[in-house]
């Protein structure tokens, strides 16, 4: 139980040192973060909810007429 003489009286231990942290960062989460996830979700259901507007084919098929003002231009005329 008694140190090696000349070691260190303790080791450390990166695992155990995390786990200790992690029970505490559980235990008591930074201020705002449960607002920050119920805002979060809030967000997400409501992205879910919008309706995703359907490309039916006879869409695509429709000849679309170009504005020339939008239209690239050459350079060097």
């Amino acid at each position: 139980l008694h140190p090696v003489p000349g070691g260190v009286p303790f080791r450390h231990d990166p695992v155990k040192k995390y786990e200790l942290y992690r029970k505490g960062w559980l235990e008591n989460p930074p201020p705002g973060e449960k607002k920050r996830l119920s805002l979060r979700w809030k967000v997400r259901e409501f992205m879910l909810r919008r309706d995703v507007s359907r490309v039916k084919p006879v869409d695509l098929a429709r000849r679309r007429i170009s504005n020339p003002d939008w239209s690239p231009r050459p350079y060097l005329d």
